[in-house]
């Protein structure tokens, strides 16, 4: 075999592919090599997504502007009593309600590099990937299976708005990484597909395009925003628990995924005059037939689990908040106004023999929750993150939801670890 190996040989054995430095972003974040072709490498074209080479030939300085650590530029204009807070690929933050604009509030302007009508018109090329986690959406019984209406309201959004389209691929393709023994470990179509990272691709992609609209909120896309905006927060819980992130709160002191929620909030305060009342069905929980066979029941329907004493752990701990909070500070009615609904959503659950909807129960209490207890929340201050303790026990009812699976225990051990061993005995 020695004299068989020529000079020739060896040659071709030491040759390796030639590396190259100056793919899009895009490749480089997925780690795939790029064609490297101008004005749009293939793999964009490909996905359909925006190719960072195609703003460079448009505007020569975007290169310059995109490496330089001031970002964009700023206005200090608010607009109609809300904060517009455009948003980077990975934090998105719809609009920010507030009485008036703080000294220190900076408000960046949508990225001019792409005009926003070009983006909404953006043609969206379906993958055979995107076929998968389409029909994932289309039949599941824990996205939109059970839910005719819900669906055919989210279908008509998507095809209309194809940001909204990217978010429910997104959804769909974090419930195919969440399921055990789905579509994540096994060929679908004859095709091997990371579907956790085509989820997150999908889901930065329509951050992307919506934080250039999130300022241009009008009658024609209210309904798509207001979508847009739920399905971010709960794409952010479908990725599952990530360290530091506790939803109220982070080790970092950034606000968690409750700012997500609250956004809906916003959003939907400011233009639900604009949208029609059949947009709700996707929330679901509306009187459809129901098959006497059901395989999978709404687990939003299911029976909670009985805690016993939860009601006596409350009156210690408002013993405590009249200490920690007392009449005097300006907290007080806010803390009284939480913990009375709280007492109240967790009798409904926990305390009746009546079987409630869980999902309002658990959400309407965060959909109401004032601001000092959310600023609270992100310092990590005591009453705030014990309050946030018995929050987690109703959220902890809805454990059968696989979104929400894993986050209830993730985040009492985040209050756990954030509060003094002298309160820990309020959280037992």
């Amino acid at each position: 075999m020695g004299s068989s190996i020529t000079l020739y040989t060896r040659k071709l054995s030491r040759r390796s592919h030639r590396k190259t430095r100056s793919g899009c972003q895009n490749c480089k974040r997925r780690k795939i090599k790029c064609n490297e072709t101008k004005p749009e490498c293939g793999n964009c074209i490909r996905h359909s997504i925006d190719c960072d080479f195609s703003t460079q030939s448009e505007d020569p300085s975007a290169a310059s502007s995109e490496s330089s650590p001031t970002g964009p530029s700023t206005s200090d204009t608010p607009d109609g009593g809300y904060t517009y807070i455009s948003s980077t690929t990975s934090n998105f933050k719809p609009p920010k309600r507030t009485h008036g604009l703080s000294s220190t509030t900076t408000l960046p302007q949508p990225s001019r590099d792409q005009p926003s009508q070009e983006l909404a018109q953006r043609p969206f090329q379906f993958t055979v990937t995107d076929m998968a986690l389409f029909h994932r959406f289309l039949t599941s019984k824990e996205l939109t299976g059970w839910s005719p209406r819900a669906q055919q309201e989210l279908c008509r959004l998507g095809f209309a708005h194809h940001y909204v389209l990217r978010l429910l691929l997104a959804f769909s393709g974090f419930h195919i990484a969440q399921t055990p023994g789905g579509l994540s470990t096994t060929p679908y179509m004859g095709v091997h597909a990371d579907f956790l990272a085509e989820a997150g691709l999908h889901l930065d992609t329509a951050v992307r395009e919506i934080s250039t609209l999130v300022t241009q909120i009008s009658p024609q896309n209210s309904a798509a925003m207001y979508s847009s905006a739920i399905f971010i927060f709960l794409s952010s819980l479908a990725k599952g628990p990530q360290p530091g992130e506790y939803l109220a709160f982070r080790d970092d002191g950034a606000p968690g995924h409750l700012a997500l929620f609250l956004g809906i909030r916003s959003i939907f305060e400011l233009c639900q005059n604009d949208i029609h009342p059949s947009v709700f069905a996707i929330h679901g929980g509306e009187d459809e037939e129901k098959e006497k066979d059901k395989p999978n029941p709404d687990p939003t329907q299911m029976t909670p689990l009985k805690i016993p004493h939860y009601a006596d752990h409350l009156v210690t701990f408002r013993e405590l908040l009249s200490t920690l909070v007392p009449t005097s500070d300006p907290r007080a009615p806010s803390y009284q106004q939480s913990l009375n609904q709280l007492h109240f959503s967790l009798h409904a659950a926990l305390g009746s023999d009546i079987n409630p909807s869980l999902f309002p129960l658990v959400f309407a209490w965060l959909y109401q929750l004032p601001d000092a207890v959310v600023y609270d929340l992100q310092c990590r201050e005591p009453p705030a993150l014990i309050l946030f303790a018995f929050f987690t026990l109703l959220l902890n009812q809805l454990t059968p939801v696989w979104f929400i699976r894993f986050w209830p225990r993730h985040i009492m051990y985040g209050i756990y670890c954030n509060l003094d061993p002298c309160y820990q005995p309020y959280i037992q």
